[in-house]
C-alpha cells in the first residue's frame, strides 16, 4: 500500500530499510515519517471505519437481545479503536 503511492526516493528508502536484518530507532523514525507523508494512517483508519460500519449493520440483522447487541457493538468499537 505505502509503496504504491511513494515517490522513487521514498520507495527506495522503504525498500532499503525493510530489507535490513536489523533496524534501529532512526530507521523506525524515517519509516514512520514516510508513512505519515503518504497518508497511510488516514487510509487505514478509513478502512477500519468502513469495516466497522459493515459489521454494525450486519449485527443489526442478527437475533441478539438488546443487551447482547450493545455488548457486541461495544466489542466491535473496542476492536476498531484499540491502539495495539
Amino acid at each position: 500500500m505505502a509503496l504504491a503511492g511513494a515517490r522513487s526516493g521514498e520507495r527506495d528508502l522503504l525498500e532499503e530499510i525493510y530489507s535490513k536484518e536489523d533496524i534501529d530507532n532512526d530507521d523506525v523514525t524515517r519509516v514512520i515519517a514516510v508513512l505519515e507523508r503518504l497518508g497511510v494512517r488516514q487510509n487505514c483508519e478509513e478502512q477500519v471505519n468502513a469495516h466497522l460500519e459493515r459489521a454494525t449493520a450486519q449485527l443489526a440483522t442478527l437475533p441478539f437481545s438488546e443487551r447482547g447487541r450493545e455488548e457486541m457493538n461495544g466489542l466491535i468499537d473496542y476492536l476498531a479503536r484499540r491502539k495495539k
